[in-house]
């Protein structure tokens, strides 16, 4: 954005959110960062949980889910066969032993509890006070809302209500990437978090693989120990990829130096 490039729209997968309430003015930053951290030691205070990620259609989870009744739920639909189910550690493990058995492919996520899921109820009134404290105002850059799949409304961003069950529903990922697309189908994503897992996810929405962006990819498995991330280079290359595909960055921002040379070629 400091080198010109300014978004349409923003979408955030859970906590990546806060940082597009953040863009958008939703939020000052010490408060989203102040809110995060205390989501983050609420969420650990809640009973230890588990999650799942199957590759299944939402409605083949849902029928899944039925025979467990509440103590499993969605989590997060991340494709058309891209979800995440949470809860307990037993149910969980009681889940996964059935997929096995019936064929389904499945894993098992790293996590300490069982995120967007009944499980985080007991901190939900806690968590709503600590918003209720907080400034909030209507988005200046349309936003995806994780809570609804579709895009965020003044009212929905300016209650804490809403920011509280945030915390505890599913995540419509592939529904923020859809609505982009329907009202923005020529649109460039940009992945402006560390990897590329957003931008993975883009695609098997039907992004197409030129317009997904990841601005910091995530270092080769076989890179050696002292390879670290490089910024610098990241973002060049990310503003080089916008340019190829027709966007003008802020080149007096960007060539700020006094020791260019025109090249003759």
């Amino acid at each position: 954005m400091r080198n010109g490039i300014a978004p349409a729209a923003l979408a955030g997968h859970s906590i990546g959110e806060y940082v597009a309430a953040c863009l958008s003015g939703v939020m000052a930053f010490d408060d989203a960062l102040a809110l995060v951290v205390m989501r983050g030691r609420l969420m650990g205070q809640t009973k230890p949980g588990a999650m799942f990620a199957l590759s299944m259609t939402e409605a083949e989870v849902g029928d899944l889910l039925s025979a467990f009744g509440p103590d499993l739920s969605m989590a997060a639909i991340n494709g058309p066969r891209q979800c995440v189910v949470a809860g307990s550690h037993d149910c969980i493990n009681a889940l996964e032993d059935q997929t096995k058995q019936q064929g389904n492919a499945g894993r098992r996520l790293i996590v300490s509890h069982a995120f967007h899921s009944p499980m985080m109820e007991p901190v939900l009134d806690e968590f709503r006070d600590l918003v209720a404290g907080v400034p909030l105002h209507a988005p200046t850059i349309p936003i995806q809302s994780n809570l609804t799949g579709k895009w965020l409304s003044p009212d929905d961003a300016t209650s804490p209500d809403y920011w509280a069950q945030h915390l505890r529903n599913a995540v419509r990922f592939a529904d923020n990437v859809k609505e982009l697309l329907a009202d923005m189908p020529e649109t460039m994503m940009v992945e402006c978090g560390f990897g590329n897992t957003a931008s993975r996810l883009a695609i098997v929405n039907g992004t197409p693989q030129k317009n997904s962006i990841a601005s910091q990819p995530a270092p080769h498995p076989n890179s050696g120990p002292n390879q670290t991330p490089d910024g610098a280079t990241d973002l060049a290359r990310t503003l080089a990829q916008l340019w190829a595909h027709g966007v003008s960055p802020d080149w007096q921002n960007i060539n700020r130096t006094a020791t260019a040379n025109r090249i003759p070629v």
